[in-house]
């Protein structure tokens, strides 16, 4: 997520998974185009078919170390979950 859908997420009051899944209002106003997509990945929600490929583990641990190792971390990310 980019440094302004963050802003715009937080000016809304949207810090945490919980906060997008219970947001009554447009996220297509709050973050255009993104916002149905946005909502649906909080709910879970992925219409995409399943694989039955087999995957290595392995590789793909490495693939998300690499892609993440330069990741700044948001305020959105650290937010806590619970009570």
């Amino acid at each position: 997520m980019g440094r302004v859908t963050e802003q715009a997420l937080l000016g809304a009051g949207i810090r945490t998974v919980g906060d997008l899944q219970d947001y009554g209002g447009d996220l297509r106003a709050l973050v255009g185009s993104f916002g149905p997509k946005l909502k649906q990945s909080a709910l879970g929600e992925d219409d995409r078919p399943l694989s039955s490929r087999r995957m290595n583990v392995q590789r793909e641990t490495l693939n998300f170390q690499r892609s993440t190792s330069d990741h700044q971390p948001s305020a959105i990310d650290h937010q806590p979950t619970g009570p």
